[in-house]
């Protein structure tokens, strides 16, 4: 039989006890074997201190009991403890392994699984639209309208007076609802002009701002508010200075401040201003934006049926 790895060691530091011996395993009398042979079984756990010996006829004793094998026992026991140690480190390791793998096998059955219902949904839903779509799109949503050219230059004038910056703080676009464009402004500041379509009534030959109001515009008027309705009001001169007022204070108070300044609000059924947002958090709750409710709660529109509008506003400045 191998001598177990380590006995050398012991037998080089103490001397086994003289003699062979009778052994006892699970019932069956093995030996005789010399002392030697008996440690080399400790250190492969077969023989441990309740294994029974013998010397020829005598009786049988425990291996504890024979004193000169008590420190080839504590040692052998030592090491077998150490080597259960480290296979239950590796079998450790290995399961944490095994578990990766799982979580990585399912994470990429899961990204596999969302990206083919992501691609299932967009070849549904076809979000990139057709002629036919934008058509049909555009019979259930009420078109944006442009500004008169008297209205925006007014609208430019008001900006023009309420900047205490010097006409550095503009509004050029305004977003109503969910239409996909903007109408567009003048920009007082010397930014970019966005031209707003003049609307000419057929037969005519100019612009008609105060055209009288027709029976059918009046029963349009109590389902719907107006996207004119909506621009004329937010754009009056009061109210832009109110708007711009509280701009021209954060531009001062605050130096982190970047432009544009996005603010947007809903507009009631009563036709009083709603919810107003900022749709840059880091202002929520702030002076601009308690400022911005106080002056928005004085515009004022006519009550209306329907869906509740939304507008979306940006305020442009340079400092």
């Amino acid at each position: 039989m191998p001598e177990a790895e380590g006995v050398h060691f012991h037998r080089e530091e103490m001397d086994a006890p003289p003699g062979e011996w009778l052994f006892k395993v699970r019932g069956e009398v093995l030996g005789p074997v010399p002392s030697t042979e008996l440690i080399e079984r400790m250190f492969l756990g077969e023989v441990n201190e309740s294994t029974l010996l013998s010397q020829g006829e005598g009786e049988w004793v425990a291996l504890q009991s024979v004193a000169g094998f008590m420190p080839f026992l504590i040692r052998a026991k030592a090491k077998i403890r150490a080597d259960r140690a480290r296979a239950e480190a590796a079998a450790a390791v290995r399961r944490r392994q095994l578990r990766a793998r799982i979580n990585l096998s399912i994470g990429a059955a899961a990204l596999v699984i969302f990206g083919f219902g992501a691609t299932y949904l967009l070849m549904i839903f076809k979000p990139e639209g057709s002629a036919g779509d934008w058509e049909s799109w555009s019979r259930r949503h009420v078109p944006l309208i442009g500004v008169p050219a008297a209205a925006a230059s007014e609208s430019a004038n008001a900006l023009a007076s309420a900047d205490p910056l010097g006409g550095r703080i503009n509004i050029d676009r305004i977003l109503i609802d969910d239409a996909p464009a903007l109408v567009g402004l003048r920009s007082p500041g010397g930014g970019r002009t966005r031209p707003a379509p003049i609307p000419v009534r057929p037969g005519g030959k100019g612009v008609e701002t105060s055209a009288k109001p027709t029976k059918e515009d009046n029963v349009a008027a109590t389902s719907s508010l107006s996207q004119e309705e909506i621009l004329s009001e937010v754009f009056a001169r009061p109210n832009l200075n109110r708007m711009i007022g509280c701009v021209a204070q954060e531009i001062q108070r605050n130096a982190d401040l970047t432009s544009p300044v996005q603010i947007s609000f809903t507009i009631n059924n009563d036709g009083r201003v709603g919810d107003v947002r900022m749709l840059d958090f880091r202002l929520d709750n702030g002076p601009l934006h308690r400022c911005l409710k106080e002056r928005l709660a004085y515009l004022k529109f006519r009550p209306y049926a329907g869906e509740r509008r939304n507008v979306e506003l940006p305020i442009n400045f340079n400092r």
